[in-house]
């Protein structure tokens, strides 16, 4: 008899403790799922902050080239003076790479005091349509840094007078994008929808690696 009660009391216990490793198994694949989605949830918040971040920026950096061309030397089309305003402005303003004003023709001075011109360049033909125009990302020629240009028409009175270009250097939005974490390894980075990397906590990969 209690040879009987003791493999049923085992069989119980076997059970019982069957039973228990199943829920605690079922208990661990539903905490696992939660945890996995809350983690979906929260990179995807992150991306879209990040994502708008970006768009924030962009659309701050256009603003100010915007007013740039509003300014009252810019629209005289005195290049001289133009010259001085636009070197003062870079000069308080160290996130520009250059400063550029461009007439109807496509005679340019930059802020430095470069001259040249830029008539068969996208972004003037643009402006001229009286479009705003804002490139891909770009190696810089004269400095080496990424840039992308912000480039506008100057109005007078109603009437297209020329071209406001503003090059911007990518490190005063890298600092934002580099900032967002995922986890203790995890990093973000910016590419392009060609797959070109803009933004990547390894330089060597910014501007020069495409991950398609």
């Amino acid at each position: 008899m209690k040879s009987l009660q003791a493999k049923l009391t085992a069989a119980m216990l076997t059970l019982l403790f069957g039973s228990l490793i199943v829920l605690s198994g079922l208990n661990y694949w539903k905490a696992s799922s939660l945890l996995v989605g809350e983690s979906k949830d929260k990179l995807f918040v992150q991306v879209k902050g990040s994502a708008d971040g970006v768009g924030e920026w962009i659309a701050g950096r256009q603003t100010e080239v915007v007013v740039l061309a509003t300014a009252d030397v810019v629209k005289s089309g005195n290049k001289r003076e133009i010259q001085k305003y636009l070197a003062n402005i870079h000069t308080a303003n160290p996130m520009y790479d250059d400063l550029i004003f461009a007439d109807v023709n496509g005679d340019f001075i930059s802020d430095e005091g470069k001259t040249g011109n830029v008539k068969e360049r996208e972004h003037f033909k643009n402006a001229m349509q009286g479009k705003t125009y804002i490139s891909d990302p770009f190696v810089s020629e004269t400095t080496g840094e990424g840039i992308v240009a912000f480039a506008v028409p100057v109005l007078s009175n109603g009437k297209i007078v020329g071209e406001m270009v503003g090059g911007v250097k990518l490190s005063s939005l890298s600092e934002k994008v580099l900032a967002q974490k995922s986890g203790k390894k995890g990093f973000t980075f910016l590419s392009q929808k060609d797959g070109l990397i803009i933004i990547h906590p390894n330089q060597e990969y910014s501007l020069k690696y495409n991950a398609l």
